[in-house]
């Protein structure tokens, strides 16, 4: 069995950390060694296949075939110790088994919860992992890596794990960027003593050109480890949900956005930039909720880590304004409008798609007031920032917003002009049986049906009808509103027809 080696490492655990199971899974599955460590499989993703299936486990007294196998085929066991892995049956036998076909030195130990060898409650070493080697020998004395917060941290300990898997020193892997740009550094300053031989001039420029170099790099390096930070939380936001006690078919998504929050300020410490932004796109998913309350929560979080002024400080500026227009508070939200546009003026280089989103909320304050040429006028500037970065999705929901203020100022021939012109960019952007083309629908309906022009009305109130049905559920409160909007068409349309037919048939209007 030795020579049969089908599983790079077999994941021991209890099913109360599954989560923590999966996730090392998925790390090591991807794992890429950085090209400058000194291994032969560097760039490659050498920690693969892992194995973690928990079904053949059974009511049976024995580890099944099929594991028994999995273990005699992989060349490490790596074992998530918890206070339930120490308890558990299962995990320990698994140990054994390893143990009895590989030995203890192909054993890595990745703790996670409770405290080693304590011997209580809480105690996460499992009795088979320190058992001696032979009968009578002293027990053995693991070197754990330790995922705990106030310990290695995740990254450390996974890293641990890796280098162990590998045969790499730890402190290779760990300053590994660092060994990266010293060679990059030294090919820029190569050149640059290349461009000073030749003529002072050439070496200025070169200089310029490894300053360039390494700002430029710093950059990709910080947006990398962001990128990867952001996946990782992503990925692992879908992965609360504990299959040992809970169903995953009736956790509700406020469940995984409310966990996932709470994430934010404990797995992402020491990335101020990568929980902003992550703050930022749960506080647009609250909004459109209009949860106004959960998302003023994330926005003071957030406002404690962005920078006075900053660009992501003026965007939470802007969503204080929507939780504070969605609670009734219009009041509160001029005062962020005045904030933010203080902050415009003290920065003239302000990034311009910042400028269109707040004139575009400015609108939506001054609509609700009824000044609705201020609003009109607001709209008008954010659509022309927003088709000047290709902000497409800001532009159309811009040009709904502003055909609602022209109707609601009764000019109802520029809104249905403006709301047709928005129903084709909605169509080419989105589709015909979009959600957001629907909404297009029901506005063109409105404003038809409060001009009188009941055909188009009932025409775009049935489209929008239809595509809200296929895309929500019967109950959905947006499919009784375009219903009850429809249905006045559809009276006030039968209406008419009664009394055209009586004007022609020269009777009298019933009273």
């Amino acid at each position: 069995m030795a020579g049969d080696r089908r599983y790079k490492a077999f994941i021991s655990y209890a099913h109360r950390d599954a989560l923590w199971a999966t996730w090392l899974h998925r790390r090591l599955e991807g794992y890429r060694v950085p090209a400058g460590a000194d291994h032969a499989a560097a760039g490659r993703r050498p920690l693969r296949p892992i194995f973690r299936d928990r079904d053949e486990l059974t009511a049976s007294s024995a580890l099944g075939d099929a594991l028994v196998g999995a273990l005699g085929g992989s060349e490490w066991l790596i074992l998530i110790c918890s206070p339930g892995s120490a308890r558990s049956k299962w995990v320990n036998e698994e140990v054994r088994t390893f143990r009895r076909l590989r030995g203890s030195d192909h054993v890595l130990a990745l703790i996670v919860d409770g405290e080693p060898g304590t011997g209580n409650e809480d105690d996460c070493l499992p009795p088979a992992l320190l058992e001696p080697d032979t009968p009578g020998g002293p027990p053995l004395e693991p070197i754990c890596a330790d995922a705990r917060k106030d310990a290695d941290g995740k990254r450390l300990a996974f890293l641990k794990i890796a280098a162990g898997m590998l045969g790499i020193g730890l402190d290779e892997l760990t300053r590994r960027e660092a060994a990266r740009r010293q060679r990059r550094m030294a090919w820029v300053t190569a050149a640059s003593m290349v461009g000073t031989v030749i003529t002072g001039g050439l070496a200025l420029y070169a200089n310029d050109q490894r300053q360039d170099a390494v700002e430029n790099r710093q950059i990709a390096e910080a947006n990398e480890r962001r990128a990867e930070a952001t996946v990782d939380f992503l990925v692992d936001t879908f992965e609360i949900a504990n299959p040992a006690t809970e169903n995953a078919r009736t956790i509700t998504a406020f469940t995984i956005l409310e966990r996932g929050a709470d994430r934010i300020e404990d797995d992402l410490q020491g990335e101020p930039d990568v929980q902003t932004r992550l703050y930022e796109s749960l506080i647009e998913i609250y909004l459109n909720l209009r949860l106004t309350d959960e998302a003023d929560t994330l926005i003071a979080k957030a406002e404690g880590l962005a920078t006075p002024g900053s660009d992501p400080d003026i965007r939470l500026g802007l969503a204080s304004v929507l939780t504070a227009f969605y609670a009734g508070n219009i009041a509160g939200a001029e005062t962020e409008l005045a904030r933010t546009e203080r902050m415009f003026t003290r920065r003239p280089a302000v990034d311009e798609r910042l400028k269109a989103l707040f004139y575009a909320r400015r609108g939506l304050v001054r609509r609700a007031k009824r000044d609705f040429d201020g609003a009109i006028a607001d709209y008008r500037r954010a659509e022309a920032y927003g088709v000047k970065h290709g902000l497409t999705d800001l532009v159309l929901r811009t040009q709904r917003m502003r055909g609602g203020a022209e109707s609601m100022d009764r000019d109802f021939s520029s809104a249905i002009q403006t709301l047709a012109i928005a129903l084709k960019g909605h169509q080419d952007a989105y589709g015909k049986s979009d959600r957001r083309t629907a909404f297009i629908h029901n506005a063109i309906a409105f404003t038809a049906l409060e001009s009188g022009d009941l055909e188009t009305s009932i025409d775009h109130g049935e489209r929008a009808l239809d595509i809200l049905r296929d895309v929500y559920d019967i109950d959905n409160p947006f499919i009784a509103t375009n219903a009850m909007m429809l249905g006045r068409a559809y009276k006030a349309n039968k209406t008419a027809r009664l009394l055209r037919r009586e004007a022609n048939s020269g009777c009298s209007a019933p009273r």
